[in-house]
């Protein structure tokens, strides 16, 4: 999601799929600061994508 905000700046949110499906939450431990990374920077380039 592409939120605008002041002066011609936008906040990206970006939805990760690495939570328990019974409960809905995320867990923790299986994110590690790389695939975390990753996934995000693909989020984002594909939510700037033309």
């Amino acid at each position: 999601m592409v939120i605008p905000r002041e002066g011609d700046l936008v906040r990206l949110y970006i939805q990760l799929a690495d939570r328990d499906l019974v409960t809905g939450r995320v867990d923790k431990s299986r994110i590690n600061d790389v695939a975390a990374t990753r996934r995000v920077d693909s989020g984002r380039r594909s939510a700037t994508t033309p």
